[in-house]
């Protein structure tokens, strides 16, 4: 009970449909920076961790500045406010333009195609599908990182064996 008094105090006199957002907004923070560990442990060793850690810092400091707007006396014309405006826009802004510039800059190799003759369809067919896949996994592997890709694949693997259809190594 403790914690809804800052926020209570904050929003004393507030019509409901802008008490219960404003409210709202300071616990769903701390609930996104618990949550977004497991994204950014999934991006570490990738070019994606940056952009993250960026929106996670800004979503950090959007927090700061929620929390600190509950204390008595804090002004929204104050410097400190705009300034962590600022921080949190920057740094969201950063995150957004690094994202972009990474995704950016995928880039899948093209793989070796062999002239070989193929006897039929089925077999013209299945040579296509597994150049496919290769490539596929391939730019995974390189933008995701080897973890990710292998988690992938043997999750394909457990799938094609209980289908039936053994193992395309």
């Amino acid at each position: 009970m403790p914690a809804l008094l800052p926020v209570a105090r904050w929003t004393a006199g507030w019509p409901l449909p802008e008490a219960v957002p404003a409210a709202a907004s300071v616990y769903f923070v701390l609930v996104f920076l618990a949550l977004i560990l497991a994204t950014l442990t999934a991006y570490a060793g990738t070019r994606f961790l940056i952009p993250w850690g960026a929106f996670v810092v800004g979503a950090a400091a959007l927090g700061i500045l929620v929390m600190a707007r509950t204390a008595p006396g804090w002004s929204v014309e104050a410097d400190a406010d705009t300034w962590l405006e600022l921080a949190v826009a920057a740094l969201w802004g950063i995150g957004g333009l690094v994202y972009a510039t990474a995704a950016g800059r995928l880039s899948f190799p093209s793989p070796h195609w062999t002239q070989d003759v193929t006897l039929s369809e089925e077999e013209r067919l299945r040579a296509a599908f597994a150049r496919f896949l290769e490539t596929l996994f391939e730019g995974f592997r390189l933008d995701f990182g080897a973890r990710r890709a292998q988690a992938v694949d043997d999750e394909l693997d457990v799938v094609s064996v209980a289908a039936g259809l053994g193992r395309g190594d």
